[in-house]
C-alpha cells in the first residue's frame, strides 16, 4: 500500500541521520519502549493523534526495509501535485525553525 508512493523505507536510525544532517547537530534514535514513548508524547498531543502516531511508529519498528520489492517508486505524487516531491532532508532543511533551529 505504502510502497507504490514513498520508495525507500527508511529505517528509524536512518531518519535520525537524515534529522541531524539537515540541522547539523547530532540526533540520535532511542529506540524506547511503546510506553516509554506514549509517556513522553502524550502531555504533548490529543489521544487520536498520539494512536496515529503510535500506529506509524509500529510500521516503521516492524517493517521489512532490507525487502524493498514492494516499496518501489511511482510517479504519482509528482503527477497529482505537478512537481517532484520534497525529501525529507529537503522538507527538514527548508523548515528547520520548526524543529528548534534559530537559522
Amino acid at each position: 500500500m505504502y510502497g507504490s508512493l514513498v520508495g525507500h523505507l527508511p529505517t528509524l536510525s536512518e531518519l535520525a541521520a537524515t534529522f541531524s544532517e539537515a540541522l547539523v547537530r547530532p540526533i540520535s534514535y532511542a529506540d524506547p519502549t511503546d510506553d516509554q514513548w506514549k509517556k513522553g508524547v502524550e502531555p504533548h498531543i490529543n489521544p487520536y493523534v498520539l494512536d496515529h502516531l503510535a500506529g506509524i511508529l509500529k510500521f516503521f519498528r516492524t517493517a521489512d526495509t532490507k525487502n524493498e520489492k514492494s516499496f518501489r517508486v511511482s510517479g504519482t505524487v509528482a503527477n497529482f501535485i505537478g512537481a517532484s516531491p520534497q525529501t525529507l532532508l529537503q522538507f527538514v532543511q527548508a523548515n528547520r525553525v520548526l524543529f528548534g533551529d534559530a537559522a
